[in-house]
């Protein structure tokens, strides 16, 4: 697959797969790491960053 491309606000402008850091939403505490798929004008999941 390939890779998405996000803008300033997170919003992918080119289709792709990026990793996302899964956080607690009470607590902020790391949960997981995931692979999304990324449509164009769809951004990261809720609770999750791309940076760790």
């Amino acid at each position: 697959m390939t890779q998405a491309t996000l803008n300033q606000n997170l919003i992918a402008t080119v289709a792709g797969e990026q990793t996302v850091y899964n956080f607690a939403a009470d607590t902020r505490e790391y949960r997981s790491a995931s692979v999304e798929y990324l449509v164009v004008g769809v951004g990261i999941p809720a609770n999750a960053a791309i940076d760790a």
